[in-house]
């Protein structure tokens, strides 16, 4: 279940295949999933939408990437996208949103939650979060939501797709 209900993979099939999902430039994302494997997983999913992705598993290598960006040290920018755990391990995902808006970054920040961190929940809203999705989520609407934050365009493709034809 997820707090934003999304298109259906139809729906994502029906864009047309002229329709360029992404501009040329690769987009970088950071995804940082306390669960072994379940990083790498929502990773290879962003890769094959032609991401660049870093995936890190706690919260100490989550600053470590940001503070990359911030510095601008060799081979690094500022992310297009993050997608978290809301909790993890040495900073949480909450933190780095906080921290992401205080920075003045409009940056997505997509946040991963349980069904009983309610106020993570609450938290998350208040400081802007993009999407927050409730384990276990459906990988195929957290990508087709990726995708509509991403690029407008594709969203009201999407969007357009799932509307009863007359």
């Amino acid at each position: 279940m997820t707090t934003v209900g999304l298109a259906s993979e139809r729906a994502i099939r029906d864009i047309p295949a002229e329709y360029e999902l992404w501009p040329a430039r690769t987009r970088r994302a950071i995804v940082a999933i306390g669960v072994q494997g379940e990083g790498s997983r929502l990773a290879s999913l962003l890769r094959a939408d032609g991401f660049e992705v870093a995936a890190v598993c706690d919260g100490f290598q989550l600053i470590d990437q940001i503070a990359d960006a911030i510095l601008g040290r060799e081979g690094s920018r500022r992310p297009d996208l993050i997608i978290s755990d809301a909790v993890l391990p040495g900073c949480t995902g909450l933190s780095l949103l906080a921290g992401v808006r205080d920075l003045g970054w409009s940056t997505p920040v997509i946040l991963l939650t349980r069904p009983d961190h309610a106020e993570a929940r609450w938290q998350a809203w208040n400081n802007r979060v993009t999407g927050l999705f409730i384990e276990p989520y459906d990988p195929r609407e957290l990508r087709a939501f990726v995708r509509i934050v991403m690029d407008p365009m594709a969203g009201a493709a999407i969007r357009a797709a799932r509307l009863p034809r007359s």
